[in-house]
């Protein structure tokens, strides 16, 4: 967990809240294969203005992407943003949807 100044401005306060908190976190790792296409590869420079980081004790890389209205939280737990382009695998589970349920009114709590 990461906070932040209380005395910056909401758009600009990007605390990383732990996973245990905060259920809607994108776990990812780097993928085996990274011969994609540069056009998949994610370069974090290119969200400089937007992101904060913080990296816990076994080197995972905790993102938070926000624009001060939308958020996206990144867990990556194996590989480096840090040190350029990489292409990232993606699990995404946790969704807590009830049969025939939209995905809008699933996120909606």
């Amino acid at each position: 967990m990461k906070l932040e100044d209380p005395d910056l401005a909401t758009p600009y306060a990007r605390p990383i809240w732990t996973p245990a908190l905060d259920p809607r976190v994108l776990r990812s790792t780097a993928a085996d294969d990274q011969s994609a296409s540069s056009a998949n590869l994610l370069d974090i420079r290119n969200f400089a203005e937007f992101v904060s980081v913080a990296v816990d004790e076994t080197n995972a890389e905790h993102w938070l992407l926000s624009d001060g209205h939308w958020v996206i939280r990144l867990d990556l737990h194996d590989g480096t943003l840090l040190g350029g382009p990489l292409f990232l695998d993606y699990q995404i589970g946790g969704l807590g949807l009830k049969p025939n349920q939209p995905l809008e009114i699933a996120c909606m709590y």
